[in-house]
């Protein structure tokens, strides 16, 4: 039986909650009564992944206001650094239920640990050994690189109960990072999204709204330069928020943790998106 924290409906989390205290299904898994169990040893059951994800670059965002509902309500264009793996991780199934590791991990990891434990109806006993790669960078995303492979490595471990569309769909719609003021809570986090195929898939991705995936397509090897001339159509869209001044205050229902994250990420969205559009 599913956790009664599990919402079936879109709706804002509330801000600042232990992992794993509310967790949303996305519509296409809304329907559905129970997953695969990682007690059921099949041979689709692998116990021990390894997996590698690269670099991802978020290369234009349309409407920064769009990423900060769930659903997302606006367009988002990422790539995958291809040469340059972010994180190579491994999972190992335990017979001891809990989540240890080879280092600390953030509030993020456990909070989806908890998500499938939950969804999939045990308790699972996973440890984790985390190798970053190359040197972490400040809007590159190897933070969000270890958290996917997490996923695709933990979903594969326990039998594939999720498709990849499913899982990059649970982790926009849950997606959270460590509170700054309390490390053991988490807040929900900004994300259009698109970063996350582009890891699982490589090359371009775009997303529209709802995580809706419109293109993916590979990178061929000899291009140096990607630039984006938005469409008239997009750039006239009506699909976002409501014009609203850009430093509006926050909600009342966020916290002063997650009104400080998100204008943290508004501003690195800033910062990578306007060079390269700029610059196409």
């Amino acid at each position: 039986m599913m956790d009664q924290n599990v919402r079936h409906a879109a709706g804002s989390p509330s801000s600042r909650f232990s992992p794993g205290e509310q967790i949303s299904l996305p519509p296409v898994l809304a329907n559905r009564d129970h997953f695969v169990s990682p007690g059921r040893r099949d041979k689709s059951a692998v116990g021990e992944v390894s997996v590698s994800v690269p670099l991802r670059l978020y290369s234009y965002v349309h409407d920064l206001r769009g990423t900060r509902v769930r659903p997302m309500q606006t367009y988002a264009v990422a790539q995958a650094v291809e040469h340059a793996s972010a994180t190579r991780l491994k999972i190992q199934l335990c017979d001891d239920a809990g989540l240890q590791s080879n280092q600390d991990l953030h509030g993020a990891f456990k909070h989806f640990y908890q998500l499938f434990c939950q969804l999939l109806g045990n308790p699972i006993g996973v440890f984790v050994s985390v190798e970053t790669i190359q040197q972490r960078h400040m809007g590159l995303g190897s933070s969000s690189a270890e958290l996917l492979a997490f996923l695709i490595g933990l979903n594969r471990a326990v039998g594939t109960p999720f498709t990849w569309q499913e899982l990059r769909l649970l982790l926009c719609w849950n997606f959270v990072e460590r509170d700054l003021d309390q490390p053991e809570f988490v807040v929900p986090a900004a994300t259009a999204g698109c970063a996350f195929v582009a890891g699982m898939y490589g090359g371009l991705t775009v997303l529209g709204p709802a995580y809706e995936l419109v293109a993916a397509c590979p990178i061929p090897s000899d291009v140096r330069i990607v630039s984006y001339i938005p469409h008239a159509r997009l750039r006239n869209s009506r699909s976002g928020p409501p014009p609203t001044p850009y430093f509006q205050p926050f909600p009342a229902t966020m916290a002063d943790a997650e009104g400080k994250q998100m204008k943290l990420r508004d501003e690195l969205f800033f910062a990578e998106t306007l060079p390269a559009v700029q610059c196409g």
